[in-house]
């Protein structure tokens, strides 16, 4: 992963421009900090810092772990996953949680050393997405 740009010297002024282009776009968002979270149907996603330094979009996929009968949001949840992460370009991480074997999760994961241009590249696939 090449440098991380210093973004916090800045504050969380990266949060707030994603923040005011989501709203721009009309894409509902919460956000506190240095984080945001937002919905594409039943997936989750996460624009954070990276516990590793630099920073993260993580993309939340619920995986089926008993018998319940909704194949429909499995899919729907992993095609918007697939759809908004092969429209960024950050270095891809996967991560499998079954900590709670009734509800597995799948984490789809971006990493980015400039936050500026994970703004930038969420702001316009997430906008694409939620028309």
């Amino acid at each position: 992963m090449e440098e991380v740009v210093e973004a916090a010297g800045a504050g969380a002024e990266w949060v707030k421009r994603l923040a005011k282009k989501l709203e721009e776009a009309g894409v509902e968002h919460e956000y506190e900090g240095e984080s945001l979270r937002l919905h594409l149907g039943e997936l989750v996603v996460e624009v954070t810092t990276h516990p590793e330094g630099g920073f993260m979009v993580s993309m939340q996929v619920p995986l089926p772990g008993g018998s319940e009968d909704k194949p429909d949001q499995y899919v729907s949840a992993f095609a918007n996953a697939v759809k908004l992460f092969l429209r960024l370009s950050g270095d891809a991480e996967y991560q499998l949680d079954t900590s709670l074997p009734d509800y597995p999760m799948l984490y789809m994961v971006r990493r980015y050393s400039d936050p500026w241009k994970m703004v930038d590249e969420v702001a316009r696939a997430v906008s694409e997405l939620a028309r």
